[in-house]
């Protein structure tokens, strides 16, 4: 791929997650916890994956930025995609289909529709 058109992929992948061009030209130190957060999943997308493991993706973020970036998520599992999202946070696990906790070596399952492993 020329270089012209990684270019033009990358800002293609940074309006699909929320950022615009002059976001996308800004140094990475100078954006916000949430544009960065967003930058990191464009990055990802950019290998185009089946599964996306996302470690505390919303830890710390305001809640407002907490719920674009898992919106962000879940426009990308509406499209097919596998998300899985490891968190500490009652809220985003609230906003997820699936549910596993562990606590002190024990699984607990947990789905919203009953749905056995």
């Amino acid at each position: 791929m020329k270089e012209k058109d990684k270019k033009e992929r990358a800002y293609e992948l940074l309006e699909k997650v929320g950022l615009d061009r002059d976001e996308a030209d800004r140094r990475i130190l100078k954006l916000s916890g949430g544009q960065q957060q967003r930058v990191a999943i464009a990055r990802a997308l950019s290998y185009d994956p089946n599964i996306i493991l996302a470690d505390e993706p919303t830890g710390n973020l305001d809640g407002e930025t907490q719920n674009e970036i898992m919106g962000i998520f879940k426009n990308l599992a509406e499209m097919g995609k596998c998300v899985i999202i490891v968190t500490h946070s009652p809220e985003v696990a609230d906003m997820a289909d699936v549910i596993y906790e562990i606590k002190k070596n024990l699984k607990n399952d947990s789905k919203k529709s009953k749905m056995q492993s």
